[in-house]
């Protein structure tokens, strides 16, 4: 989840982008080790830098609801980006979901728990992201502070228009995204050139 805030961070900031976010969730989705639960945690959210007066938040009763309600938000000219929090995403589903963003130029981060099946092949990017532990401090990190900065083992697992894959650690420090290749040095990754081309994020 905190990864998804960090790339939702930066794609506010994006001017094409300016409008309201909507943050569609299934509020039943089973809480596992911390993972995805259907509620979301303002504080957290402060934290990333999001400006929550620029959130609308749709709670949904299923994976249905919450898909109709991210369809509806994705084709409304008024929405900046739109995130979906679900448990599965099925391959007509995500055809529809990936037309709708197309047609509307509007970002979708479709955020599922990682024991969930895999989406269809229509998504732009699949990613998979697991917490790492962030109270090691690293080689090349500048400070105490960024080494217990939220720590992330993120896989790029798909892109759809390239045979790119990659694995980063990657971490949220002074309201930045900061990555790496994993047992290489941390750069700034450059996160708003990508958000630029994600369209769904699973």
């Amino acid at each position: 989840m905190g990864f998804a805030c960090g790339l939702l961070t930066r794609l506010m900031q994006a001017p094409e982008a300016a409008g309201p976010v909507v943050w569609c969730m299934n509020r039943h989705l089973e809480h596992r080790n911390g993972l995805l639960s259907g509620q979301v945690y303002a504080p957290g959210l402060h934290a990333f830098g999001i400006p929550m007066q620029r959130l609308l938040f749709v709670y949904c009763n299923n994976d249905q609801e919450a898909l109709w309600a991210t369809e509806e938000a994705v084709r409304s000219a008024a929405v900046g980006s739109v995130v979906a929090e679900l448990h599965g995403l099925e391959a007509l589903a995500a055809r529809r979901l990936q037309l709708a963003a197309q047609a509307s130029a509007t970002t979708v981060l479709a955020i599922r728990p990682g024991y969930a099946a895999a989406a269809g092949s229509f998504v732009e990017t699949r990613w998979r992201v697991a917490s790492l532990a962030s109270n090691v401090r690293s080689e090349g990190e500048e400070s105490a502070a960024q080494s217990v900065a939220a720590h992330w083992h993120v896989n790029l697992l798909r892109a759809r228009r390239s045979s790119v894959t990659g694995s980063w650690s990657a971490r949220w420090y002074d309201r930045r995204l900061l990555a790496k290749p994993y047992n290489a040095d941390y750069t700034e990754a450059d996160v708003s050139d990508r958000g630029s081309v994600v369209r769904l994020v699973v």
